[in-house]
């Protein structure tokens, strides 16, 4: 794909009337960046702020979180994101879940998508009684009914 195209391409996904000096400047920048550059910044832009202001969560911690919970279960990162369901996998799964629901205002959604997950998978990880990990399973709230 040329530069030209992925211009058009993102004015059209955009849905954007780029004016003469706009393509221009979008041509630079495409150029000046390379695959890896594109990928470290939306690593780094991809950001998740947790209740406290100072402390942020993004896509890095999480693998780290997640390795060294895999290691109190004796599995890897890549067996979490994959399909088994061996005790040991699903327990480090809803530990990493729970750690990071209770530290963090992420949602399931995207939390599903660092571990291939659909988001109503990791909502039964999170408050399902049966799967035992260090961390208990959150309490759900309950839905509160207003009379008048």
């Amino acid at each position: 794909m040329t530069i030209d195209q992925a211009i058009e391409e993102i004015r059209y996904y955009f849905n954007l009337d780029l004016m003469p000096h706009s393509k221009d400047r979008l041509k630079r920048i495409l150029e000046s960046a390379t695959k890896e550059k594109i990928i470290e910044k939306v690593i780094t832009k991809t950001n998740y702020v947790t209740e406290d202001e100072n402390k942020i969560m993004n896509l890095e911690s999480f693998i780290e979180e997640s390795k060294r919970i895999g290691l109190l279960y004796n599995t890897n990162l890549s067996e979490m994101q994959g399909k088994k369901r061996d005790r040991n996998i699903v327990a480090a799964r809803a530990h990493v879940c729970r750690y990071v629901k209770l530290n963090s205002k992420v949602t399931t959604i995207t939390l599903g998508k660092f571990l291939k997950k659909h988001h109503t998978s990791i909502i039964y990880l999170l408050y399902c009684e049966k799967i035992q990990c260090a961390i208990g399973p959150l309490h759900k709230r309950l839905k509160t009914w207003h009379t008048l």
